[in-house]
């Protein structure tokens, strides 16, 4: 009896033993197949998010140049009033610029689709990126409906008044009868004003650039390591 009893022991111990290693192993490949699942869906966040930030910084280099552009025709155009541009600056192609007119949109991918998606990356330098990227754009929104609020109230009646000569001048015209056609000499103050709100949002659209750049370097960095 007692040499039976140690053998069902023995054997009972052993099936316990035999369960909790079944369990372990069942839990261990569990957790491998949830890993192997998360790292897959974070690993296709991280494509989607790099995608964005690719768009974004298209978008905004040619936000960049609208800005860049405006700011050498408004050079350009003051070393007329200043009597000191060359015939080769007079002649240069207008291009059907709305020097009175200077809004674009500023919507970020980015903000749109991963504000909200933060704490789903497991990289915290990411998600500290992707903050500096929202603070950043929220002081690009500042600063571009800020330039709009001051071209509509100290430019938006020169605009209307002018759209008609502006429309009249072609493909061949020059910035020298661009600035007859607006009469620059009266509103030059105005225009150099309102350079300054544009130099503005062309300084925050740079600084969103830099991190856009971080974040697309970084997150490459991320996904050739996985």
């Amino acid at each position: 009896m007692e040499n039976n009893t140690g053998k069902y022991l023995k054997y009972a111990v052993g099936e316990i033993v035999l369960v909790v290693i079944g369990i372990l192993i069942a839990l261990q490949i569990n957790n491998w197949n949830n890993n192997k699942k998360s790292n897959a869906a974070e690993t296709k966040l991280l494509k989607e998010l790099l995608q964005d930030t690719k768009s974004d910084s298209i978008f905004f280099k040619s936000r960049m140049d609208h800005m860049y552009n405006h700011m050498e025709l408004s050079q350009n155009l003051n070393l007329i009033y200043d009597e000191s541009a060359n015939d080769s600056i007079k002649s240069i192609l207008y291009g059907d610029y709305p020097i009175f007119d200077i809004s674009m949109a500023y919507q970020a991918s980015v903000v749109i689709n991963f504000k909200n998606k933060i704490d789903e990356f497991s990289n915290d330098s990411i998600q500290q990126l992707i903050r500096d990227y929202i603070l950043q754009h929220h002081y690009i929104e500042l600063a571009y409906e800020q330039k709009d609020r001051f071209f509509e109230k100290y430019a938006g009646e020169s605009h209307l008044f002018y759209s008609d000569k502006m429309i009249a001048l072609n493909e061949n015209s020059t910035i020298e009868e661009f600035y007859n056609a607006i009469e620059f000499k009266k509103h030059h103050k105005t225009i150099n004003y309102l350079n300054g709100t544009v130099e503005n949002s062309l300084l925050r659209t740079q600084l969103l650039l830099n991190i856009n750049n971080d974040l697309i370097q970084f997150i490459n960095t991320v996904l050739n390591e996985n």
